[in-house]
């Protein structure tokens, strides 16, 4: 497992490229697409963003610096062994822990956030009125920018180039998320062309991003949602 927050259509690439280059093989394959942060240029910094420097030109060392930098942080420390040495939470320490409960599943890397399902099944009402990161997003938009250009149109061949050369079983989601807001008709083009009868588009108003209850704030669905997305486009 490569994690990296935000990923972007290069760091997709790079990692199979690096699976295709110690003879993994690739069998199954699914790729979510969001409609602007997927396409985005430039890597983002910090430890969160950072990649693994087998797929990546930075060094083991510079690797581990960017987290021993993030572990650094006075205002973390402070509150990580104010927390550890007296057991009691305080809002000033909300930037640095994480008092909400997430599950992982180490065979499938699935990861639940326990206490947003259970707060969100108990009284939706009172969750989504305590979050004011929901806002209104009136009608439908289209993205008026076409993000994939000629260095990403590059990158998307190449994926194509290796998930072929394996024969494996791809798809590829165009994520519904809660702005509603649709992949330019250009975009969508391109990756038709590129990738024939591949590409499922769940972007824009659709029966999932209207529900507002479908999301644990306006940049993750929830679990539902991807059931419902796997259930829909491996049925065939």
């Amino acid at each position: 497992m490569f994690d990296a927050s935000n990923e972007n259509l290069y760091g997709i690439y790079i990692k199979l490229k690096y699976l295709d280059s110690i003879n993994v093989n690739v069998k199954n394959v699914l790729l979510i697409f969001c409609r602007n942060a997927s396409f985005r240029e430039k890597d983002m910094d910090g430890h969160l963003y950072v990649r693994h420097p087998e797929t990546s030109n930075i060094s083991w060392i510079e690797f581990h610096k960017s987290f021993l930098n993030a572990y650094g942080n006075l205002d973390f420390l402070y509150s990580f062994y104010s927390f550890k040495l007296t057991g009691k939470y305080h809002d000033w320490m909300k930037s640095y822990i994480q008092q909400s409960k997430v599950s992982v599943d180490f065979v499938t890397n699935r990861v639940t956030l326990v206490d947003r399902e259970k707060a969100i099944i108990n009284n939706p009402d009172k969750y989504y009125s305590d979050n004011n990161i929901f806002y209104d997003r009136g009608k439908e938009q289209m993205d008026s920018i076409q993000r994939i250009n000629g260095k990403q149109i590059f990158y998307l061949a190449e994926i194509k180039r290796i998930l072929e050369k394996h024969k494996s079983n791809y798809k590829i989601v165009l994520s519904p998320l809660y702005e509603q807001i649709k992949f330019s008709k250009a975009d969508i083009k391109v990756l038709n062309e590129i990738f024939p009868n591949k590409v499922y588009d769940f972007s824009g108003v659709n029966s999932f991003t209207n529900s507002i209850t479908n999301y644990y704030e306006s940049s993750h669905f929830r679990i539902n949602v991807g059931d419902s997305i796997m259930a829909r486009i491996y049925t065939q």
